[in-house]
């Protein structure tokens, strides 16, 4: 068969099928096929919208519920973050007190062995 025939054959099974198509859905029974595929198709639109309306609120709920668990991890380790502050503060605060007073004890025992060399030296000098 050449191409042309095949083409020309092609041709008229698809407008005999698009006039056939046509008539049936313009014919009472083809309108009321139609119709009741509306029908179908809002059905099935409602409860695909119901479907996600659900899942959504679902969703919500569980990230609301992770994001308060976050929260709470998240206070907890600031609070422990600041009682470790406190401690090394503290910690720090002993650290330059004791060395404070180890230089002044320092400083005490330097100055009386200065002072005993001193009443040394004057007791020679007189």
């Amino acid at each position: 068969m050449k191409d042309g025939t095949k083409f020309g054959i092609g041709l008229g099974i698809g407008l005999i099928a698009g006039a056939a198509t046509g008539y049936y859905l313009t014919s009472d029974e083809g309108k009321k096929m139609r119709k009741e595929a509306g029908k179908k198709w809002d059905n099935m639109e409602k409860k695909s919208r119901k479907i996600l309306d659900e899942k959504t609120g679902e969703i919500s709920e569980n990230l609301q519920g992770f994001l308060h668990r976050v929260e709470s991890q998240i206070k907890s380790l600031v609070e422990r973050m600041e009682r470790a502050e406190k401690k090394s503060s503290s910690v720090a605060r002993q650290g330059l007190d004791a060395a404070d007073e180890a230089s002044s004890e320092g400083a005490k025992a330097a100055k009386k062995k200065i002072e005993k060399a001193a009443d040394k030296a004057k007791e020679v000098l007189d």
